[in-house]
């Protein structure tokens, strides 16, 4: 796997060079930015993103997760969620749903058992 970084990006590409997963962050230029979650969310991925998303809290910054462009999630992956949500409650920033969650990721986050600890809005189709 190989990581591609750039200011607000990040992607993690197999070794065709096709992007597995990956990340875009956009802030509002104050305290908030939307990191927009994309491709399967794997357990290789996880920790990769997690350390993005660390970054974005020990700065000040809030979270607010898109997971419009999300196809799959991993148990280890739904764990980080959860883990990076509990984090952003131990700051100042209000907390923000996760938006466009696609029903097949709510469904994932069920059976795994997370689904009760995240705020989210589903995707409309």
């Amino acid at each position: 796997m190989k990581r591609f970084v750039s200011p607000n990006e990040l992607r993690i590409l197999d070794d065709q060079e096709r992007m597995i997963c990956g990340m875009t962050e956009t802030c509002d230029g104050g305290e908030m930015c939307t990191v927009a979650l994309k491709g399967a969310l794997t357990h290789e991925c996880a920790y990769d993103l997690e350390d993005e998303l660390l970054a974005l809290i020990s700065v000040g910054k809030g979270i607010t997760f898109d997971m419009a462009e999300t196809e799959s999630i991993s148990g280890t992956f739904a764990k980080l969620l959860v883990s990076v949500q509990a984090r952003l409650d131990e700051t100042s920033f209000e907390a923000k749903p996760i938006q466009n969650m696609p029903k097949e990721i709510c469904e994932s986050l069920r059976k795994i058992g997370c689904l009760s600890s995240l705020e989210y809005e589903l995707k409309e189709e």
